[in-house]
């Protein structure tokens, strides 16, 4: 029970805490890599940046690529990356 009630505390604290305005942004991403032989693979990844939690796209990152590798610990990667970058809109009050 005494475990609960500080989790409870905590909680309220947080939502109650304010000490300057601040946009809290967000970064989704996926990596990944997956073996088509013994020496190809194909790398592919995606990074979603927005400037608030839940929207206001900042930046998309969408690559990928066909690596081969060359011994144990190098890999050549030949591959394509789409990159859309965004300016975050504020409000004016300009008319």
């Amino acid at each position: 029970m005494k475990n609960q009630l500080l989790i409870i505390l905590f909680l309220i604290n947080i939502l109650s805490v304010k000490s300057q305005d601040n946009n809290v942004g967000n970064w989704l991403i996926y990596f990944g890599n997956k073996d088509l032989n013994s020496k190809l693979n194909w790398h592919h990844e995606i990074q979603h940046r927005n400037y608030n939690l839940l929207g206001e796209l900042e930046q998309l990152l969408v690559r990928t690529g066909l690596g081969y590798d060359i011994n144990e610990n190098n890999n050549a990667l030949l591959g394509y990356g789409f990159i859309d970058s965004r300016n975050k809109v504020t409000e004016t009050n300009e008319i």
